[in-house]
């Protein structure tokens, strides 16, 4: 008799089960249905970063979105929004980092984006251009909105660089150009690096009036440690300031002319 009773009541379990993912189902589909009618009505746009690196404002970024207005988004079916072409079109502009966008539950389309973050820039003397670089050794153009005040770069090596990154010279340069950006006593101190095409420096600092010949950018730590000597204790004595040059490329020496 036990059994009698408990087997209905199981089959009753199973049929609710099965009704309620049918109800899902149901909702599932018409709510993919309701979706694609939709359409958007709002673009919410943001840059992350933008307070510190404000390349590019809100409408650059619809811009660069709608391939300058030709390809509107508001009144755009939502289900007809392709999010990775959208990504595709914003990060031709290399002023971006990074960016996603996604779709709301609503008739919102969303835009993310991170702006580059420059460590240094190349000033090119033969031209009116330069470009920016990233601790990553990543080369990106100057903007006309925003000038960021980071570590100047010239001289021959800089010319024509696609990138930093060399691992030939185990990123060399670049890590000088990183090492110079961790520490708040180099970057107030140091404010151009001139590099000739064999790969040899000369610093100019904000403080003084001389030039500092760094060698090539080998023992790196070993040459700032003797450069932060010179101007913690020799520099500091009213008697040597007038020193036109400063080498530390050689080892253990510090070299004043």
């Amino acid at each position: 008799m036990f059994d009698n009773f408990t087997f209905p009541f199981q089959k009753k379990i199973k049929i609710l089960k099965i009704l309620g993912l049918l109800i899902v189902i149901g909702l599932f589909a018409f709510s993919l249905f309701s979706f694609s009618k939709k359409r958007c009505d709002e673009i919410e746009i943001k840059i992350s970063n933008k307070i510190n690196y404000p390349f590019l404002k809100e409408e650059d970024i619809l811009t660069l979105s709608t391939l300058n207005h030709k390809d509107a988004l508001r009144g755009k079916l939502m289900s007809e929004i392709d999010l990775v072409e959208i990504e595709r079109r914003l990060l031709k502009n290399k002023l971006i980092e990074n960016c996603q966008v996604h779709k709301g539950m609503g008739k919102v389309l969303f835009i993310d984006v991170t702006l580059q973050e420059p460590i240094a820039r190349f000033i090119n003397n033969d031209a009116n251009n330069g470009y920016y670089v990233n601790k990553k050794g990543d080369i990106f153009q100057l903007s006309n909105q925003f000038t960021a005040r980071v570590l100047a770069l010239t001289g021959s090596f800089f010319k024509h660089k696609k990138t930093l990154k060399d691992q030939y010279f185990e990123n060399d340069v670049l890590n000088l150009i990183n090492r110079i950006n961790e520490e708040e006593f180099w970057k107030a101190q140091i404010t151009q690096i001139d590099i000739d095409s064999v790969r040899n420096i000369r610093i100019v600092p904000l403080v003084g009036n001389h030039l500092v010949d760094f060698g090539r950018p080998t023992n790196i730590e070993n040459k700032l440690t003797r450069l932060k000597m010179f101007y913690r204790t020799i520099l500091s004595d009213d008697k040597y300031k007038n020193f036109k040059k400063v080498s530390v490329k050689f080892k253990d020496q510090i070299v004043c002319e």
